[in-house]
């Protein structure tokens, strides 16, 4: 920055830029502190007080836009390595069960559409069910632009009838008292 060099945090979970007022005084000659940064047209930063930030931060969009990262979108049957019928859902009592009725698919996709299917049941991510059950969702197939094939349930019935678990989600207070504990503590290094 302005042909000073300022080590960043990279952090994929941000979707904005952070920079503390002292680095900017430090490389920028701008009296501007409580302003929007903009840096080379189009990367932008929000300027926040001494003490809010030990380092800059580099969010994910320009992260990507900087080919500093790259998205790799991982299926969850590839790093699922359990039995997936543990997991189970809790459904209301007083709910009767859906079956909805099989959608069409494209001549064009059948083939690819077994081959997929016998890979997920491979994996243990799917089961064979040769009976009756209460649950059916209908299936919808798209075909990706690198010509792979997505599957997607639709579970409306089956959402609507789910007991859902409720969290307490933690403030913002709580979660910055936590990572100002966290960052103090000395690093065992």
């Amino acid at each position: 920055m302005e042909g000073k060099t300022v080590n960043f945090k990279l952090n994929t979970g941000s979707e904005v830029n952070i920079i503390p007022q002292r680095i900017v005084r430090q490389v920028a000659n701008t009296s501007q502190l409580n302003q929007p940064l903009t840096v080379h047209k189009w990367l932008q930063f929000v300027v926040v007080e001494d003490g809010t930030c030990r380092m800059p931060i580099l969010g994910l969009p320009e992260c990507i836009c900087l080919n500093l990262v790259s998205c790799n979108f991982v299926c969850v049957y590839s790093i699922y390595q359990g039995d997936m019928s543990e997991d189970s859902l809790i459904v209301g009592k007083s709910v009767q069960p859906v079956a909805k009725p099989p959608r069409r698919v494209p001549l064009a996709f059948r083939d690819r559409l077994e081959g997929k299917l016998h890979e997920l049941g491979t994996l243990g991510v799917i089961a064979k069910v040769d009976q009756p059950c209460g649950w059916v969702s209908n299936l919808t197939v798209v075909e990706r632009s690198d010509n792979s094939l997505r599957l997607c349930l639709d579970p409306v019935k089956l959402n609507k009838a789910i007991c859902r678990e409720y969290q307490m989600i933690q403030t913002l207070e709580e979660l910055s008292c936590q990572l100002n504990v966290a960052l103090d503590e000395p690093s065992s290094q």
